[in-house]
């Protein structure tokens, strides 16, 4: 969830515009603060009355990037909905639709991002046997490493793209998966929905309300159900 802020427990802060905070910009701010970078939380808004207090107590955390998401978020501000302005998150220009036939025999699979909330190791479970090509975007450690050589799963991996060079990789893939077990948002869902290719993803908020009707949901716990959806037509 995107959103701008207006409150007066921020007025201390730096700000894109006066008096205006994005989620993502506080959040930032609070991690500048803790001067390093170490692994990332995640944390699904629940029934908290003080989110900003909860935000401010993250210096006690070891973590470099807290995200929020969940429904009327100005609920736990403890401010109106009339303090609070969304905007859509948006995908670069640069991504657009491009028509490719499908691989039918040995389709590309794109996924994009490698931590832990991406999923990867369950991907590369439910890929086992299956004749395709993954395309890994993201730095990939040992034990993912270990998983793709025991599942014996073909692949190539990039790390450090540019948008441009992003977008060739949508533009060459077969099909995007994007089984996250937790997002803010997961632009990879409309990023890849401009390019026109076919998308599974989690059945999980918010990734199926970005998606909408334009993915393939399943249950990113269910290897079955994963793979389920690659072999769907």
């Amino acid at each position: 969830m995107l959103g701008t802020i207006h409150h007066e427990s921020c007025a201390h802060l730096p700000a894109t515009t006066p008096g205006a905070y994005s989620i993502e910009e506080l959040f930032h701010i609070i991690a500048g603060e803790l001067g390093e970078q170490i692994e990332v939380v995640e944390q699904v808004a629940g029934s908290r009355s003080r989110l900003l207090l909860d935000a401010w107590r993250l210096r006690k955390l070891r973590a470099d990037i807290y995200h929020v998401t969940g429904e009327g978020i100005y609920r736990h501000l403890g401010i109106t909905d009339k303090h609070i302005e969304v905007i859509e998150n948006c995908h670069s220009a640069i991504f657009k639709r491009a028509r490719k036939p499908f691989a039918a025999e040995c389709p590309v699979i794109l996924q994009v991002g490698t931590s832990p909330n991406k999923n990867v190791s369950r991907l590369v479970e439910a890929l086992k046997g299956l004749r395709c090509r993954l395309v890994l975007i993201g730095r990939i450690d040992d034990a993912l490493e270990q998983k793709l050589a025991e599942c014996t799963v073909a692949y190539e991996n990039h790390a450090e793209l540019t948008h441009e060079e992003l977008n060739q990789q949508y533009v060459k893939c077969d099909v995007v998966v994007f089984i996250s077990l937790g997002e803010g948002f997961g632009v990879t869902i409309i990023e890849a929905q401009a390019v026109a290719r076919p998308l599974i993803t989690s059945n999980i908020s918010p990734v199926r309300e970005v998606a909408g009707e334009g993915a393939c949901l399943i249950d990113p716990l269910d290897v079955a159900q994963i793979r389920a959806g690659i072999q769907r037509r």
